[in-house]
């Protein structure tokens, strides 16, 4: 397990931060001013929005990202997400201040990882960055070693084909469909999917089933509040199955088994 992680705390100007950060002795929290970084490089203009995006390749030596959000400057978040979705590649963690259900629903669709509550606990935001999707499994150094031959014996094998690899049917995309739209889609699908199985599982209880997945029950919810995912139904169908196993079995027939 990972006893250290990197975490840039971006920095937009004229905009409020979270606060002092205790890391806690296991997290080092760099301070990442956007407008410098990218002024550094290409020039920083009057458009702040488009400043996540220019830094994202240089983000990538991070485990995650920290992003302020608060009422005030949630249409700039917004922004700024969506023009950095298509490049940016590292995680962010939202720290939000007083921001509703809703809006956290849409900042997760616009390719934030997860979110936490400002003021931040340092052992909660080590929690999240250990299960980080989206990631490789974060590793002791070490471990890391022994399987660079493998990775060495495998580059020289053709890949797998796509559609099997990732279990997408990549020849389902619409010729004139995008990769902004495909993405969406195909991620609105798995989402879908993924919280069905879980809800199904531990029969509509949300608690049970975020837990299960390591996801916070907020963020889960969240989720289901993006798909329009009623627990009820869940319920309502365990019940159902419940009911249907303890009435007494018909004449002649055994009582059937439960799954």
């Amino acid at each position: 397990m990972r006893e250290m992680f990197e975490c840039a705390v971006l920095q937009v100007p004229d905009q409020a931060g979270p606060g002092p950060i205790d890391s806690g002795g296991r997290l080092t929290l760099h301070r990442y001013d956007l407008s410098l970084a990218a002024g550094a490089a290409n020039g920083a203009g009057s458009d702040t929005t488009g400043l996540i995006a220019a830094c994202a390749l240089a983000l990538q030596r991070y485990d995650a990202c920290l992003l302020y959000v608060e009422p005030s400057n949630l249409p700039w978040v917004r922004i700024a997400l969506s023009r950095a979705r298509s490049v940016l590649r590292t995680p962010v963690l939202a720290l939000v201040r007083e921001v509703k259900a809703a809006a956290l629903a849409d900042l997760l669709a616009l390719g934030v990882t997860d979110f936490l509550r400002v003021p931040v606990c340092p052992e909660e935001l080590r929690a999240r960055l250990l299960h980080l999707p989206g990631r490789a499994q974060l590793q002791e150094p070490a471990s890391a070693y022994g399987a660079a031959a493998s990775a060495t014996e495998t580059e020289s094998r053709p890949p797998p084909r796509l559609q099997r690899s990732f279990g997408i049917d990549i020849a389902s995309c619409k010729p004139d469909e995008s990769f902004r739209q495909a993405k969406a889609r195909i991620v609105s699908g798995f989402e879908r999917a993924y919280l069905h199985q879980a809800l199904s599982r531990h029969d509509g209880n949300v608690a049970r089933a975020a837990r299960a997945v390591s996801k916070h029950r907020r963020a889960f919810w969240a989720l289901m509040h993006k798909h329009a995912i009623d627990a009820k139904t869940y319920r309502a169908a365990a019940a159902a199955a419940q009911s249907d196993y303890d009435a007494p079995p018909a004449a002649g027939r055994p009582r059937r088994r439960a799954n």
